[in-house]
């Protein structure tokens, strides 16, 4: 029978061609929103140390640039870009072998994986290589240094229930860590602490971790904490820490806070600030074994060569100025890098767990509802730590700069200048004692 109109069960031929058109007029739209090459690269690169999939870039194309394409697309352009990969421009075997070896000597503890050497590899060398070839090479040339982390050496002490946290900011647990302390190296009283928070759902650590002359101290205490507001410009629903001296200004300004900017939680219910011993504060605690393992350790021994070589002199307080002055900058260096390694190094799968687990912790963090999670962050403005910090100044008479100041100004500008009359030789952990040998007697003179 005819059909001049042309309807049939599948629709008329001009709407067909209408919805055709369309296509191509928005998929032609969105091509135009291509990111210029530099900030597509930057992306990319930054998806890439992030640990994301290819399906993770393309949404995170398309909701930082609006850059809407498909997997071969992707491809392309990271080819194009020269965006390096475990399968894409590969480096030489011999390459690889001496990267490895030379992040390997540097782990004096030999504590290391070849988790943590991959991602050294890909930091400190833009090398990108598969984990079971660092593994081959490893177990090459250092196969004791396997049966020394071999996880039947080690015992567990403690039992641990399982941990939950509903989303990001839900709680926040902070700790301090004295490995490094004056009781530690017993160098005549030189010594450093360091804070840190740990964002309990994500495993991020969220500002870092603080070198500090004392942080077991109130005032110093409530500094890094003020620190922690004006960078993430939140606080948590709940800070978690032990019972420390330095909780004192936390614990008040984790109340002022939370009071003023979330009124309606319930402080029976929902606490801000629990108290625990440090035993029992086990997501940051669990962060600082893993320091000790990758870098603590190691960096402790590097330390404490100015005692067993009988270079440092404890009764000298030059000496005390001087290794303050050589050794704050390589060590803040060291939690710098361990942090930036934590926040992008993909957490191992627990199926049974309550929160994220093989995940990437900066990812999480920022994405938590891929991952079921609920942003719990209480936004609170720059003014309001600005004057709590007006506050704990003049209630304890020392400003912030005061509180971190490892040596007087004199000092530091007397050094300066016997640095550069030196040739400024480069300052390393290897280097730091020999420098230090160089510069005292100059000093003392």
């Amino acid at each position: 029978m005819p059909n001049p109109r042309g309807i049939n069960g599948y629709g008329t031929k001009d709407s067909e061609f209408i919805l055709r058109s369309l296509r191509r007029i928005i998929l032609g739209l969105l091509l135009l929103s291509e990111p210029a090459d530099d900030v597509l690269k930057a992306s990319l690169i930054k998806y890439r140390d992030e640990r994301q999939t290819q399906n993770q870039k393309l949404q995170s194309l398309a909701k930082d640039h609006g850059y809407v394409i498909g997997t071969t697309k992707l491809n392309q352009e990271e080819n194009r870009l020269g965006i390096s990969s475990k399968r894409r421009f590969k480096p030489s075997a011999e390459q690889v072998r001496q990267a490895v070896s030379d992040e390997v000597e540097k782990d004096l503890a030999r504590g290391n994986g070849p988790d943590f050497i991959q991602d050294q590899l890909k930091h400190n060398y833009n090398l990108h290589v598969g984990r079971d070839l660092v593994t081959k090479i490893m177990k090459d040339y250092f196969p004791q240094d396997f049966l020394k982390r071999f996880p039947g050496k080690k015992n567990i002490r403690q039992n641990r229930t399982t941990l939950k946290s509903i989303g990001p900011f839900r709680e926040l647990n902070g700790d301090g860590h004295e490995k490094l302390a004056p009781q530690a190296l017993q160098m005549g009283g030189v010594g450093f602490s360091i804070y840190s928070y740990k964002e309990k759902w994500s495993d991020n650590l969220p500002c870092g971790m603080t070198l500090a002359p004392e942080s077991r101290t109130a005032v110093i205490g409530g500094h890094i904490f003020l620190d922690f507001v004006e960078s993430c410009g939140c606080i948590p629903v709940q800070l978690t820490t032990d019972k420390g001296p330095e909780i004192g200004y936390q614990h008040a300004f984790m109340f002022s806070l939370r009071d003023t900017y979330a009124p309606d939680i319930d402080t029976v219910q929902f606490p801000p600030h629990i108290i625990l011993k440090s035993t029992s504060n086990t997501p940051i605690e669990g962060v600082w074994r893993q320091w000790l393992q990758k870098k603590g350790i190691s960096l402790k021994e590097y330390i404490i060569r100015g005692k067993t070589q009988y270079i440092f002199d404890v009764n000298n307080p030059m000496h005390a100025s001087l290794f303050y002055w050589i050794f704050v900058p390589l060590i803040q260096a060291q939690l710098d890098e361990f942090v930036r390694y934590w926040n992008l190094h993909r957490v191992r799968s627990q199926p049974n767990k309550h929160m994220p687990s093989g995940h990437v912790p900066a990812y999480a963090l920022q994405h938590p509802e891929e991952f079921g999670g609920v942003d719990c962050r209480i936004a609170v403005p720059k003014e309001a730590v600005d004057q709590l910090r007006k506050f704990l100044e003049e209630d304890s008479n020392k400003t912030r700069a005061e509180c971190f100041q490892w040596f007087t100004d004199d000092f530091g500008a007397l050094a300066k200048e016997v640095y550069e009359s030196i040739g400024k030789p480069v300052l390393t952990l290897d280097s730091a004692w020999q420098v230090f040998i160089q510069m005292s007697p100059m000093l003392a003179n």
